[in-house]
């Protein structure tokens, strides 16, 4: 798997996992499937319960690292954990039960960074298929015309199962963040980007994702909104410099955490948080007289706040 001379670069493709015997297996197997010879698989187990353990004993899987923790530590940890373990030049960090459809995904990847002689692209992706009870749907994803306004604003447009990344520049946006209980994967392509790193994005579908698994290790539970709450304090927090040139995604960033902090009945800080919303609402417009989105959005949160 992983000593042929056939492809030069290696690449290493982290899984983590929490209680997901029943479909990890189609993730690894679509993953050893590649015709891209050189590279290697490690799976961090965030110690499970069920019966993950057993499926590393298959003589299919016996290239495969298997690392277990002996406690639970989060998806953010166990990616850390996964990463510390690998040899690669470029990362990929994949869900357990994500599908790689294209046997060449990573083939194709790899030949965008080799191209890439200027070092532009920290990250490469694709565009991918949403799977649920519902069916199978294109996501048709698009580069945005603002890249970082998006990236701080929210993702959508960057899958973890997706994208591969020059380990260069994942070093030097530093590791999974160990205090964010969600959005892990899109704070690193956000910090990667603020180092003006680019983004290569493909429209080629390569991976089926699946969007509607209640026990992701991502998913929201019934810690959900306490979680939303960290995530969203901690952007305002670590990137509160660049979004003071982007007042309208902090005027977003607050007002999520108005909203949650009302699902919580926490009405004062509920309304200092709507407060600042409206805040920064009004200065995007009053920096552009034509963002009619922003003075829409500044009406609806001052009927909010006075009603």
């Amino acid at each position: 798997m992983n000593n042929d001379t056939k492809n030069s670069h290696l690449v290493s493709v982290v899984i983590t996992t929490y209680n997901r015997a029943s479909v990890l297996e189609p993730c690894l197997d679509s993953i050893l499937g590649q015709n891209y010879n050189n590279f290697e698989v490690i799976v961090v187990d965030d110690c499970s319960s069920d019966s993950t353990s057993e499926i590393f004993k298959k003589e299919k899987y016996k290239n495969i690292t298997y690392i277990r923790h002996e406690k639970n530590q989060g998806v953010q940890n166990a990616s850390n954990t996964g990463y510390s373990y690998v040899k690669g030049e470029y990362l990929a960090f994949t869900g357990d039960d994500d599908i790689w459809i294209d046997k060449d995904k990573i083939s194709k990847q790899v030949q965008v960074f080799e191209n890439d002689k200027d070092l532009e692209y920290g990250v490469v992706t694709c565009d991918v298929n949403l799977v649920s009870s519902k069916g199978k749907v294109k996501k048709g994803i698009k580069r945005p015309k603002n890249l970082v306004r998006h990236i701080l604003n929210s993702n959508g447009i960057i899958y973890g199962s997706a994208a591969l990344l020059r380990r260069a520049a994942f070093e030097m946006c530093g590791k999974f963040a160990p205090e964010l209980p969600k959005g892990t994967d899109s704070d690193v392509y956000r910090r990667i980007i603020l180092l003006g790193y680019n983004v290569y994005f493909s429209d080629e579908v390569m991976v089926d994702y699946m969007d509607e698994a209640s026990d992701k290790m991502t998913n929201l539970n019934l810690k959900g909104i306490d979680r939303s709450i960290v995530a969203n304090r901690y952007k305002l927090t670590r990137y509160q410099f660049i979004l003071g040139q982007y007042p309208s995604v902090k005027s977003n960033i607050n007002y999520n955490l108005g909203n949650y902090y009302f699902l919580k009945y926490q009405l004062n800080k509920s309304y200092t948080a709507l407060i600042l919303s409206k805040k920064h609402y009004k200065m995007s417009y009053l920096n552009n007289w034509f963002n009619l989105r922003a003075l829409l959005k500044f009406m609806r949160i001052s009927f909010t706040v006075l009603r």
